[in-house]
């Protein structure tokens, strides 16, 4: 009787140890940002998997999914369920920051560590000490094209953005930057996504200004759209844009998109290094298909939680928090993470060029003895 007395409390422990730890995904499985919100999950699924394969906390991660549909009313209600439905202390997402902007309070008043896998607006910054990202602010992605527009030898430029928060920090950046170097930014174009019509007028107006650039911050489809206008107006100028630009993008731009700028997180496909390897065999394998940068960010979002909560040796919110600030030269697929004490990642984009209908990294394009002349023409 004595050794069962011992063996039920053992039991009872192991149990507790197996208890399943819910983590919430928020991802735009629909509307303007769903191609990105597909790309995250299967970034975050295929995570889980390796995950489960182990045995650390991560083993044990249980996903609860919730669409936003790309709308931070409908992130705000998921975010609500999860944490009071679900149990979830631990949530990766949203995608689109105005989506993470408006979760960020209710993470931050539950005391809930949310972790935004591609979430870039500067003001997440400031949204508290539960709020975290893996992707890098607008604010570095804004500031570097300016620079690089400005090695590129360009003086005039227009920024084309559309009207959403999306836009606003990346347009803010570079125009600040670009002028700051004494340069002008002549002109400034707003325009709304969904009224693909009115796409042409900008044009027009663009047309009808002296410049030699163009920065267009748009989600992938109305940055094709915006390029096809630009280029049917008779405009040369460079175009540089955001990193939201997609593979599928450049080919629905055709040949608009040849000579076309943009940035892409650290994450290389084609990095020798280990972890960035094994990644992109494995999506390769699961999914038949080459990663991109969201799915990368998915799938280190997941196991940065994992991490932090083994080396905390806790699966408690509190300690995985406290954990992550302490992470420096994790190795993950988008390369090294270190978080700073804002809860922003550290890191700075890649250059792409399109070239032949392809992206190729810019780098590249230049030891190849490319030559990007202002105003597009090389």
């Amino acid at each position: 009787m004595r050794r069962f007395g011992v063996a039920l409390p053992l039991l009872a422990l192991l149990a507790a140890c197996a208890k399943p730890i819910p983590v919430g995904v928020i991802a735009s499985r629909s509307g303007a940002a769903a191609s990105y919100g597909e790309r995250v999950a299967r970034g975050v699924d295929l995570a889980l998997e390796e995950l489960r394969r182990g045995d650390g906390p991560g083993a044990r991660f249980r996903l609860v999914f919730r669409d936003d549909a790309t709308n931070p009313e409908v992130g705000a209600q998921a975010a609500r369920e999860l944490i009071e439905r679900e149990g979830v202390r631990m949530i990766v997402g949203a995608v689109s920051s105005p989506v993470t902007l408006r979760i960020a309070p209710i993470a931050e008043a539950s005391r809930t560590l949310l972790l935004s896998p591609t979430a870039s607006a500067p003001a997440l910054a400031a949204a508290g000490e539960w709020v975290f990202r893996n992707y890098p602010s607008d604010m570095l992605e804004g500031a570097s094209l300016a620079d690089f527009a400005l090695d590129a030898g360009l003086r005039r430029v227009a920024v084309v953005a559309v009207d959403h928060d999306f836009a606003t920090g990346r347009a803010e950046a570079f125009s600040e930057r670009f002028r700051s170097a004494g340069r002008e930014v002549v002109g400034t174009e707003v325009f709304d996504e969904r009224d693909t019509a009115s796409f042409a007028g900008v044009a027009a107006r663009l047309a009808g200004l002296e410049l030699d650039g163009i920065y267009l911050v748009g989600f992938a489809a109305d940055t094709s759209a915006m390029l096809r206008a630009i280029r049917a107006a008779g405009i040369r100028a460079l175009v540089l844009a955001t990193s939201s630009v997609t593979e599928e993008a450049v080919r629905a731009a055709g040949a608009a998109a040849d000579r076309l700028v943009f940035p892409k997180s650290a994450f290389d496909p084609g990095s020798s290094e280990p972890a960035t390897r094994a990644f992109v065999e494995a999506f390769r394998a699961r999914y038949g298909e080459e990663p991109d940068t969201f799915a990368a960010h998915g799938y280190d979002a997941l196991k940065l939680l994992a991490a932090a909560a083994e080396r905390a040796g806790s699966a408690e919110p509190e300690d995985v928090r406290r954990a992550l600030r302490t992470i420096e030269n994790w190795r993950g697929a988008c390369g090294p993470v270190a978080f700073d004490e804002n809860g922003d990642v550290v890191e700075y984009p890649r250059l792409f060029i399109v070239e032949k209908g392809a992206a190729v990294p810019y780098d590249r394009f230049v030891e190849r003895g490319g030559i990007l002349a202002p105003g597009g023409r090389g």
